[in-house]
């Protein structure tokens, strides 16, 4: 039915993106002098969980528009602790890594809805750009066991990037206007930026950080029609 309708839902992100892709670099990737011997690694489950509210707009013929935002925060799988055998170096190397990652995003969608009951029930598809705001922090140390030598590198960035968003969902009317949905949201909005770091608090480096949203979601939330 033509009409304003509100909705708010939680999401919990299958596939992590970026962020996730990073986690598992920190977890498997080689040591600097690629001789390698993993000797210890430990993790979690990455558990990116999300929430959002939208506004929407529906016309007769089917059509809506949609616009809203969401949040996204790693909260599980962000600390990575790992030792290395390098042959090369002839020591033992502890590595011990803590990511952070959160993200608020402002999507505009635009789709078409089908209800083969009268609105009672509803299938429908969306898709269109968004705009996120992205934040990481790394914090890194390294420890080498053979020179007793202990480097900390530490780094906090945010950017703002744009990229495209799609929704397919049903949704079942179970009380007066209130209608219950079930989403599945993908993303394609990620962006590699020179940044810069810090070591040992004074001295700098440079590195590629990878920024995105979670690839792949699935949502469940609550839809209010006026």
């Amino acid at each position: 039915a033509r009409g304003f309708s509100v909705g708010v839902f939680g999401a919990y992100s299958i596939d992590g993106g970026n962020i996730e892709d990073s986690i598992d670099e920190k977890r498997y990737q080689e040591s600097i002098h690629n001789y390698p011997y993993i000797t210890k690694s430990e993790y979690d489950t990455v558990i990116i969980p999300g929430s959002g509210f939208f506004a929407m707009y529906q016309f007769s013929n089917g059509l809506f528009i949609r616009a809203g935002a969401e949040y996204n925060r790693l909260v599980s799988g962000g600390d990575v602790a790992k030792s290395v055998y390098d042959t090369q170096a002839g020591a033992m190397i502890n590595y011990n890594y803590k990511i952070d990652y959160e993200a608020f995003s402002w999507p505009v969608l635009f789709g078409f809805s089908l209800s083969p009951d009268k609105g009672r029930t509803s299938f429908y598809l969306a898709a269109g750009v968004i705009t996120s705001l992205v934040k990481i922090e790394r914090n890194t140390e390294i420890y080498n066991t053979d020179t007793m030598t202990h480097v900390p590198y530490n780094s906090e960035n945010d950017t703002i990037i744009s990229g495209f968003a799609g929704v397919i969902g049903a949704e079942k009317k179970i009380l007066w206007n209130i209608s219950i949905m079930l989403e599945y949201a993908f993303y394609r909005c990620e962006e590699n930026r020179k940044e810069s770091g810090k070591y040992y608090t004074m001295n700098t480096y440079e590195y590629t950080e990878r920024y995105g949203l979670p690839r792949q979601q699935a949502r469940i939330g609550l839809k209010y029609s006026f």
